[in-house]
């Protein structure tokens, strides 16, 4: 299908979500791309007591869009003090896609920058993360802790990328991980110190301008982490922060069949315009 056709139908959509008769087209326009795209698609989105959801509850491979939830356990569990010490890695420990561990093989690098570094899916930082939390039960029951209840990690970078219809291992739910990025924000996971840390380097990341960031407004500042398992299976995690400093979470998981990257982020982007559009988010 065209995709500038697709953004049309897509826009054409814009209704409110006040109405039960907005939320019945919305999920028509999403049924629509969902068969466009041969894709499932998995929404959730909230803002100011309002809320959408398609599929929410339904599983998803969560790619790298989990890893500020290894960022956010890791600023709960360490101090000043070992926010500070160094890690010391080799060669052998490079998983992937590491481009900030990879420049400091021989050096080490800090927790807290391996932390930032996690912000931008450097896949060798998150093991090392996971690995001083305690692994990959203890990752279970931070995000847990944070709100994430359907959180399940099985595997390290970069075998959690490998994903099959059906898993249940690393996968979470679009609604569960919307809430632990809500807690982390408004709740008391954090201090506030390490809370506007935290904050700071959701906004740094630059991974998503084309996706739930491409469609907020002017005023409006957002932060996220994507997820990219490969060309089909895409998602992404977002906070966006109005000017009166009021928060709005939105949570876009698709998993299909195409075979072009691209064409998947622009459906994130279109979905979230929709969504932001539609409540009057402006």
């Amino acid at each position: 299908m065209n995709w500038f056709i697709c953004g049309l139908i897509v826009s054409s959509a814009i209704l409110s979500l006040n109405s039960q008769a907005s939320v019945i087209d919305i999920d028509s326009s999403m049924r629509k791309l969902e068969h466009d795209l041969q894709a499932d698609i998995g929404v959730y989105y909230e803002s100011k007591g309002q809320s959408y959801s398609y599929n929410s509850s339904k599983r998803f491979p969560f790619c790298s869009s989990f890893k500020f939830l290894v960022s956010a356990a890791t600023l709960k569990n360490e101090t000043d003090k070992s926010l500070q010490e160094i890690v010391k890695y080799t060669s052998k420990d490079i998983a992937g896609y590491s481009p900030y561990t990879k420049k400091n093989i021989k050096k080490g690098m800090s927790v807290i920058e391996l932390v930032e570094a996690v912000h931008f899916s450097d896949s060798t930082a998150t093991n090392l993360l996971l690995k001083r939390l305690g692994g990959l039960n203890e990752m279970n029951y931070f995000a847990k802790s944070m709100g994430d209840n359907k959180f399940i990690i099985s595997d390290f970078e970069t075998k959690l990328n490998v994903t099959k219809r059906g898993q249940v291992n690393n996968t979470t739910t679009p609604k569960s991980i919307s809430s632990a990025l809500k807690n982390i924000l408004e709740g008391n996971f954090l201090s506030v110190p390490r809370k506007t840390l935290f904050k700071k380097f959701m906004i740094k990341n630059d991974s998503g301008l084309s996706r739930i960031r491409s469609a907020i407004g002017k005023d409006e500042v957002a932060g996220d982490k994507t997820g990219t398992c490969n060309s089909y299976t895409l998602n992404d995690v977002a906070f966006i922060e109005n000017k009166k400093n009021e928060y709005s979470f939105v949570s876009i998981f698709i998993y299909g069949k195409h075979k072009r990257r691209k064409i998947g982020e622009k459906y994130i982007s279109y979905i979230a315009k929709l969504l932001l559009d539609d409540a009057g988010s402006r």
